[in-house]
């Protein structure tokens, strides 16, 4: 579920799309994985504002992407 990149060209190349926006909500979110450890991300929905390659249709439309880290309980663990 997690990509790490060790480059913003790694990223580029790996991409489908490129666009900017701004972050318009944010909530944790725990990734619960039957048969082993809960993972904590951060879930961002985020507003498109530009696209830098791709369907440029996607302005003003919004997209979630989850990050790595967060808090976790010890029961969601």
């Amino acid at each position: 579920m997690v990509i790490d990149f060790d480059s913003l060209e790694t990223i580029k190349n790996s991409s489908t799309i490129g666009v900017e926006g701004i972050v318009v909500a944010e909530e944790p979110y725990v990734y619960d994985q039957e048969g082993g450890p809960s993972t904590p991300y951060i879930k961002l929905t985020l507003e498109i504002t530009k696209v830098l390659s791709g369907d440029a249709n996607l302005v003003g439309q919004t997209i979630i992407i989850l990050e790595s880290g967060g808090e976790i309980t010890k029961e969601e663990l």
